[in-house]
């Protein structure tokens, strides 16, 4: 069985890092792009669409904003998690169409809730695996 994918798009090493080991714990094959122009080419060639698309607000080259509109031009169905540690934008992104807003820094069961939501995933979290997964972060 193919694992679900998932389409990230954000600048911080460190980030993509977290967003890797938590997302392949649980599951999903992740893609990496480290700007939005990296996302929307990337999301192109993909044979099989993500399942989420995750894209930080600001990066270089082209931003969040931009890639997320250029995205849901390709494909209006497609769910977008923004996440930003500027919660300030949040009603602006979901006014503009992302399915959900994940506010950095944020906690294992916080991102899998999420996703698990806006793809209309069992929404039970194995709590051993997020602390277990919590921990070996720290």
């Amino acid at each position: 069985m193919d694992h679900p994918q998932i389409l990230i798009a954000e600048d911080s090493q460190l980030t993509i890092r977290l967003y890797q080991r938590i997302l392949s714990e649980f599951g999903y094959n992740c893609h990496i792009a480290e700007n939005g122009r990296e996302a929307i080419a990337k999301y192109k060639l993909l044979k099989n669409k993500p399942e989420v698309v995750i894209i930080d607000y600001h990066m270089p080259i082209m931003d969040g904003l931009t890639a997320m509109s250029k995205i849901l031009k390709l494909n209006p169905y497609q769910s977008i998690l923004f996440a930003s540690a500027d919660s300030d934008i949040k009603n602006t992104v979901m006014d503009l169409g992302a399915s959900d807003f994940l506010n950095k820094p944020f906690e294992v069961s916080e991102l899998i809730g999420i996703i698990r939501k806006i793809t209309k995933k069992d929404q039970s979290i194995d709590i051993n695996q997020s602390e277990k997964i919590r921990s070996e972060l720290i």
